[in-house]
């Protein structure tokens, strides 16, 4: 336990912190002016500087962030103890068990028991000439808007009926 509290404090100053549940004010306020704004799709892209990561949010009709993905500018693999500071400290993700539901050459996808939750840890060709490394925290349908606002095949009319707010928990 203590060394897990000292590897997040002295990754702290090198993370990014977005949250599940921030309106477009707070992530503004967070980290600047976005450098991509998908207006009526819901996606905001941010590249904190100094920080290594960028990161996609898409907000809700309600404009809340129900996905988030976090893209390691490095290259470097994400490890367990950023894994855990992004879902667990900062975003306050607290299931009781979490269920892999594919784990391949791309990536590891978890859901939540209670199915109010999902993780990926993965990888993303398509930003240059390089993988980068990405952890996407989000409630299942957060995901579906998401890949809906990124334009990925077979999403494009996922997010068309009203949605619920997020769960009670944030």
């Amino acid at each position: 336990m203590i060394k897990t509290l000292i590897a997040i404090a002295l990754l702290a100053p090198s993370l990014a912190f977005a949250n599940l549940g921030d309106t477009h004010e707070q992530s503004t306020a967070r980290y600047g002016k976005t450098f991509f704004n998908g207006g009526f799709t819901g996606l905001s892209t941010y590249a904190p500087k100094g920080k290594g990561w960028i990161i996609y949010e898409w907000f809700n009709e309600n404009g809340i962030v129900e996905c988030i993905a976090y893209y390691q500018v490095s290259g470097s693999r994400i490890n367990q103890s950023q894994m855990d500071q992004l879902m667990i400290t900062v975003n306050g993700i607290h299931a009781n068990r979490w269920d892999i539901v594919s784990d391949d050459a791309s990536g590891k996808i978890w859901m939540s028991a209670d199915m109010n939750w999902r993780a990926e840890l993965s990888w993303d060709g398509s930003m240059g000439n390089k993988p980068m490394h990405r952890l996407v925290l989000s409630t299942q349908h957060g995901f579906l808007g998401m890949q809906a606002a990124l334009g990925v095949p077979g999403y494009q009319n996922s997010t068309s009926t009203a949605t619920n707010d997020l769960p009670v928990s944030l």
